[in-house]
């Protein structure tokens, strides 16, 4: 399993399978890698404008300590963009000419993942593992393997957090259409907890895709 781990790349809706590349041994960088995606047909929308407007100054607002909310997509990025919060309200901690040097940075940074992500879509063997603690993606991960199918052969595998049935599920990967899979994890982490993961439900996930993707 560990030769082939590194064909699998993080879609959110948090960094729990992130956490789990890590202490996998696998540590490359890609754009949804530590992203928190808090509304997905705001990704699918980024994904249909060809990215866009992504991660433009003007749209980023202070969220956590080091993290910024791109307003335009309800995304939400790790940064050095540093704020506090100050009665309720998170603000900047640095000065314009300081925040725009690091946004300046970081832009790159984001333009060059999403070169990355760009030929991700392309390669027939990648295999993009997508999830949200509520498994409410059902509608959404079939609009979204319509589009990444018309941008090359990259793979989705939707994963649901199943454990009244999961010794039932725990073997399943079932093919819902042409480049979207659906498996089962016993549970989730919680979204304050994103590395307190279950390492032996995410194992039995990639031993399972592997299989049949």
């Amino acid at each position: 399993m560990s030769n082939h781990i590194d064909r699998f790349e993080n879609l959110g809706d948090n960094c729990e399978f992130a956490f789990y590349l890590r202490f996998s041994g696998v540590d490359e960088a890609s754009l949804f890698r530590w992203t928190l995606v808090k509304n997905y047909w705001s990704l699918l929308n980024l994904i249909q404008s060809d990215f866009q407007g992504l991660f433009e100054l003007e749209n980023l607002r202070p969220s956590w300590h080091d993290m910024v909310l791109d307003t335009k997509y309800d995304m939400c990025f790790h940064t050095k963009m540093y704020s506090e919060n100050i009665n309720g309200k998170w603000l900047w901690n640095q000065d314009n000419e300081e925040l725009n040097d690091i946004f300046l940075e970081e832009k790159n940074k984001i333009s060059y993942l999403v070169s990355k992500f760009k030929s991700s879509l392309t390669n027939k063997n990648r295999i993009f593992v997508i999830k949200n603690n509520a498994n409410d993606l059902d509608d959404f991960t079939i609009h979204l393997s319509k589009e990444i199918s018309k941008h090359g052969d990259a793979k989705i595998l939707y994963v649901k957090s199943d454990g009244m049935n999961y010794a039932n599920n725990k073997e399943k990967t079932e093919r819902v259409a042409n480049n979207l899979y659906l498996t089962y994890i016993d549970k989730f982490a919680e979204y304050n907890k994103a590395d307190n993961l279950s390492k032996n439900g995410w194992n039995n996930v990639i031993r399972n895709a592997l299989l049949k993707m």
